[in-house]
């Protein structure tokens, strides 16, 4: 598996080809498709010219951003390995940009993305209620790289 920076064009292939575990806001996501593919800030993970996950950081603040994932439906076939190599990328971009705390939202009930945001080192920090633009209650999740 390797990376390439993330396009426009690996980010909209990933929409289309998301795992049925993906919820959300991915209509939102699409409409500002510019932020997640900012330059140094998004990921593709690709094998053999096959996309198996986009990923990144969007910067909310000076030193505070939100990490976020897009697996699609391969991913399960690179399973462990893959949550790792997202863990590894991530933690890089998190500290070329400064981070200074990372952070990620996961609905109630989606428990890969529940082990994911754990096996990247992040924390519980609380429940959200009617967070989630359909109104569903949301988990934050958090982690500082600087500490």
């Amino acid at each position: 598996m390797r990376t390439e920076h993330l396009t426009r064009s690996h980010f909209f292939k990933a929409i289309e080809e998301r795992s049925e575990t993906v919820v959300g806001t991915i209509g939102y996501m699409a409409q500002v498709a510019d932020v997640y593919t900012l330059p140094r800030h998004g990921i593709a993970y690709m094998d053999r010219g096959e996309i198996y996950a986009v990923g990144g950081i969007v910067p909310l603040w000076d030193g505070c951003g939100e990490i976020w994932a897009i697996p699609t439906k391969r991913a399960k076939e690179k399973g462990v390995a893959l949550g790792r190599h997202l863990k590894r990328t991530l933690d890089i971009v998190s500290k070329d940009l400064g981070m200074r705390r990372v952070q990620a939202s996961v609905k109630v009930g989606y428990r890969e993305a529940h082990k994911l945001v754990q096996l990247f080192g992040m924390q519980e920090e609380g429940l959200m209620k009617k967070y989630g633009p359909d109104g569903a209650d949301y988990v934050r999740y958090a982690k500082w790289p600087t500490q």
